[in-house]
């Protein structure tokens, strides 16, 4: 009997040890909740949230299934609700202007270790490409960095960004050279 109970004991003490851990999230879920109306809304598969300072609008950059480059930015602006959509691997420091009426972003469609990046920018609904590794403005091998945090101007005219050099990928080749041409 007292072995049936020290076994009772120890799967207790398991179970308490299970409960007591945080289940993970796989998903890289943000749930979104207003507790005005106890409306909630899940967004699975996030990479990026941005939130206007000044203004009522937020978007949640996500992908439609992991590992794709499908990407859907969900805007939410006024009580107004957009979706857009861009082929990006990777989405980085997102940002608003004041008023809530420009989303910049930095992202890569790379899917190698070294990643370059663009800037994009979603203003009057549409998306505009406005900086990449071959932008005449920046110096020659240079592209956005996401190193830099991205703001606007206080009247949102200005975009400001960092940039550091183009990052390639090293090609190595293997030379091998055969000792002995004959075979056995």
């Amino acid at each position: 009997e007292d072995s049936k109970k020290k076994k009772k004991r120890k799967k207790k003490k398991k179970d308490e040890k299970k409960e007591a851990k945080a289940p993970k999230d796989k998903k890289n879920a943000i749930a979104i909740w207003n507790p005005l109306t106890g409306e909630k809304k899940v967004f699975e598969h996030a990479s990026e949230i941005a939130f206007a300072d000044e203004a009522d609008a937020f978007a949640v950059f996500h992908f439609l299934k992991p590992n794709w480059a499908s990407l859907q930015i969900s805007v939410f602006n006024n009580e107004q609700t957009a979706a857009y959509f861009a082929h990006a691997t990777e989405v980085q420091n997102a940002a608003w202007d004041n008023f809530g009426t420009q989303l910049a972003w930095l992202q890569s469609a790379d899917t190698t270790d070294y990643k370059n990046y663009t800037l994009q920018l979603l203003a009057d609904t549409s998306i505009q490409s406005v900086a990449d590794s071959t932008s005449a403005f920046l110096y020659a091998d240079f592209s956005p960095s996401k190193n830099g945090s991205i703001r606007f101007s206080k009247n949102g005219k200005q975009l400001y960004f960092g940039i550091a050099p183009v990052q390639v990928e090293i090609q190595k080749t293997l030379y091998w050279k055969m000792k002995n041409t004959r075979l056995m």
